[in-house]
């Protein structure tokens, strides 16, 4: 369970949305990484010369499926791990389950799906103040005190 004293109220729209910025930027690390990692694994297995391997990657579901997997698995291990990615730790934000558990992978697929690219989180303007998303997840952003 949260305690109480270090939590000051639930997230609001700009610092979820500075949050999203933040760890675009480390998405986008990260699919890189995941792009040259599959480029080097087509290129091991084709050697082909004719072809290049972003020829034959662009147009494949399993490449596609590959980079969203890595995206997902970013933001699910981050939540799973802390309940913070690396741009809430910066917002200081921190994602918790309405029963205070740690979020679940379940929980944390249809939280990833159903954002729609952070469009999910205008919801906080609505005077239930949760994201579509954290509904839909059972969970909660809240700001985390400085101290803890």
């Amino acid at each position: 369970m949260l305690e109480t004293s270090k939590v000051d109220y639930r997230a609001g729209l700009f610092r979820r949305l500075a949050a999203i910025v933040y760890d675009s930027l480390v998405v986008i690390a990260i699919l890189f990484f995941a792009s040259a990692l599959a480029m080097f694994c087509v290129s091991m297995a084709l050697d082909s010369t004719a072809i290049t391997e972003q020829q034959i990657l662009v147009e494949n579901p399993i490449y596609f499926s590959w980079l969203i997997f890595c995206w997902f698995y970013y933001y699910a291990w981050c939540w799973r791990k802390g309940g913070q990615t690396l741009g809430m730790k910066a917002w200081r934000l921190k994602l918790v389950s309405c029963s205070g558990q740690t979020i679940s992978y379940k929980n944390s697929a249809i939280r990833f799906f159903s954002a729609l690219l952070g469009i999910a989180n205008f919801g906080v303007l609505l005077p239930v103040k949760r994201g579509w998303h954290d509904i839909l997840s059972n969970s909660n952003i809240i700001v985390i005190d400085k101290n803890s």
